[in-house]
This record gives structure tokens, sequence and C-alpha cells, in this order.
């Protein structure tokens, strides 16, 4: 007798072997393949370019001799490699209290604080609040240095920050508004 057809509609999901049939038979695939390709490289690069960045801070804090200035870079060095290597952004915090204890410098004390608050915004919010607050209480009394100002600054708005994530947004406002006048 006759034969049973069936006439099978092609299903075109973005996982299926027809899409993926389709989709490198189409002459826009090449062009598609190319945008894959640049992105991926945008999303490296940039890491890469970072790397190498904080690379030639710590490169610099190795060669430097003035005190405050190894600080300062190892202020940026940790503060740039919070996301990319935790292990190193500690040591850099690790590097910044052994210049504090060694030079007893209240000032290095308070960067100090300021950088293990920053890193431990993602991990431990009460004890970021806690430090990054004792990093505010001993930078008010560097009101005429201008690095220190930046430093307080940042610390208000890093505690804004953490107190927006946790909804209490009057307590980031009023330290939004504490951090506007320092700039």
């Amino acid at each position: 007798m006759g034969q049973f057809i069936t006439s099978r509609k092609p299903y075109y999901g973005i996982f299926s072997r027809d899409f993926l049939i389709y989709f490198m038979q189409s002459p826009k695939f090449l062009i598609h393949k190319l945008m894959l390709l640049l992105i991926c490289m945008g999303l490296y690069f940039p890491v890469a370019a970072q790397k190498e960045y904080t690379d030639s801070l710590l490169k610099r804090f190795r060669t430097e001799k003035s005190d405050s200035e190894q600080v300062r870079l190892l202020i940026q060095a940790g503060n740039r490699l919070r996301t990319l290597d935790t292990t190193e952004s500690m040591r850099c915090l690790d590097r910044v209290d052994s210049i504090a204890r060694k030079t007893g410098k209240p000032y290095f004390a308070a960067q100090y604080h300021f950088l293990k608050g920053t890193l431990l915004i993602a991990t431990d919010q009460y004890q970021a609040i806690n430090e990054l607050e004792t990093a505010v209480r001993a930078l008010t009394a560097f009101t005429g240095n201008r690095k220190a100002m930046v430093t307080l600054w940042s610390a208000y708005i890093n505690l804004g920050v953490i107190h927006a994530n946790n909804q209490d947004f009057a307590s980031a406002l009023d330290y939004y508004r504490q951090a506007e006048p320092l700039i």
C-alpha cells in the first residue's frame, strides 16, 4: 500500500542538531565565528592588561625605597588584585601591615585597615564595616593630607556600598554624604 510519510519540521533550538547544521551552512557563519572570537578576546585582554599593570606595580614596589610610596603601590595592587588573585592581594595586605608595624606610623595602619576592609567586602561584610570604620577614625586625623582624604573618601564610599547592598539605604546615603565634601 502507500508509504507512511511524515514531514518533520526542523527544530531550531540553540542546542539542537538542526540549528547547528543551519548555522554552519549559513553565510553568516563566518561573521558569527569572528564575532565570537572577538568577544572572547575582549574578555581575555583586559584581564591580561590588568594583570600586567599590577605586575608593574609590584615590580615598582620591590625597587622603591620610600615606605609611603611602597604602601601606596601595595594599596593600588591589592585593590586591583582583589577579584583576580585573592592570594596576592592578601600578600599586599600583609606587606602593608609589616610596614605599618615596622614604622609605627598611624597613617600606614589606617591604610592597612582600609585595604583589609576593601578586601573583605565580598566575603565578610560585618568585618569589612569594622575595618573600614577603623580606617575612617584613623584617617580623620590627617585632614591636611590629600592622599589620606582620597582614602577616607573611598572608605566612606565602600561603607555606603556595603549598606546599600544590605538594603540599608539611609545609612548608605549618610556615608555618601560624608564622602561628598572630601573630593
